[in-house]
């Protein structure tokens, strides 16, 4: 039996071994699946229809057909083109061949025996062996993401801000910062690309992660970290969706700076703008590096510094009493912004 039908543990091998154990996994669950419901499916029709082809010409097309369908099912996937290759296997060696129906029985199940052994080697050689977690990679690009635009935020962020207080030479704004950033560029093209490739990076991450984050993690080879970052990917694309929406309304806002009105305008939220950036750099330094470490130093995120929550709330007031308070002016006259002119 071992030589007749030892083939089927080597294919998986080649096929089912890939750079993630997650995604190996993945696969060859799959195959093991689609392997099981090809071969019943087989025998069913060998069963019913014994020798008789023009029967099995019209299963076939019906199981093309199903197979076919549940491939574009993305939780279902690989195992439809398995599922229909293995009842071609079995069922048409029926029509090919003089076996008995006890034969040809024994045929499918020893090909769906060394199918699972041929996908437990895979799994166990490329979860222990040659070890490379995607939820590892779905960390670190998490991480990466939120790094880019943490950076990119808090830069800009700065360079309104030393701006806007240069233009309304507005001493009063504390500046525990030293030297100016450089000036702000448009750079909304470049970053919006980054920004969805990263979230196509982790989107490609996401079926194998969950499949190692069931497997590994009731043995704690996956970290609580990594359960959260799975569980929140919506939260973070829509952290990157957006920064892209900040980045362009201060890139587009620096513009017209130099219009005194604007600076004028501008001028009593530049403590909220600088507050916010440091916000925005300790809260993120401080994710980024949870990430990186794996979670490996427990209760990281749940220590994060008071201040960091107060600032972006008082921030988050401040800007909204500011507009509330324009949108009045504006609505009863707009007296004050006519003083202003």
């Amino acid at each position: 039996n071992v030589r007749l039908h030892g083939f089927w543990a080597v294919i998986p091998v080649y096929v089912s071994f890939l750079p993630t154990a997650g995604a190996s996994l993945l696969k060859g669950t799959r195959r093991i699946c689609g392997t099981l419901l090809g071969g019943i499916a087989a025998v069913i029709c060998i069963l019913a229809n014994p020798g008789n082809k023009a029967a099995f010409f019209c299963e076939m097309i019906l199981v093309v057909f199903l197979g076919r369908l549940s491939q574009f099912d993305s939780r279902v996937g690989y195992a439809g083109y398995v599922f229909s290759l293995t009842w071609f296997m079995v069922g048409f060696s029926s029509l090919l061949t003089s076996e008995t129906k006890e034969e040809m029985l024994f045929a499918a199940l020893w090909r769906f025996v060394f199918t699972t052994c041929g996908v437990l080697i895979t799994s166990f050689s490329s979860c222990f062996i040659f070890p490379e977690f995607a939820a590892d990679k779905l960390d670190r690009a998490s991480a990466r993401m939120l790094g880019a635009v943490s950076n990119k935020l808090v830069t800009t962020l700065d360079s309104f801000y030393h701006q806007t207080k240069a233009l309304v030479g507005n001493d009063g704004c504390s500046d525990d910062d030293e030297v100016p950033p450089t000036p702000m560029s448009d750079d909304r093209e470049e970053f919006g690309v980054e920004g969805f490739q990263s979230m196509a990076e982790r989107a490609s991450l996401l079926d194998d992660a969950k499949m190692e984050t069931i497997v590994f993690g009731k043995i704690l080879l996956v970290h609580d970290v990594t359960k959260r970052v799975l569980e929140n990917q919506k939260l973070l694309n829509q952290v990157l969706r957006d920064g892209l929406v900040l980045y362009s309304s201060l890139v587009l806002s620096a513009k017209h700076l130099h219009d005194p009105l604007a600076s004028q305008t501008l001028s009593p939220l530049l403590g909220s703008i600088r507050e916010l950036s440091k916000a925005i750099k300790t809260s993120a330094d401080r994710i980024v590096s949870c990430l990186y470490d794996s979670g490996s130093t427990p209760g990281m995120l749940e220590h994060l510094p008071d201040d960091v929550h107060v600032k972006l709330q008082e921030c988050a007031y401040n800007f909204g009493a500011f507009r509330e308070e324009w949108i009045e002016d504006v609505m009863t006259g707009g007296n004050r912004l006519q003083g202003m002119r």
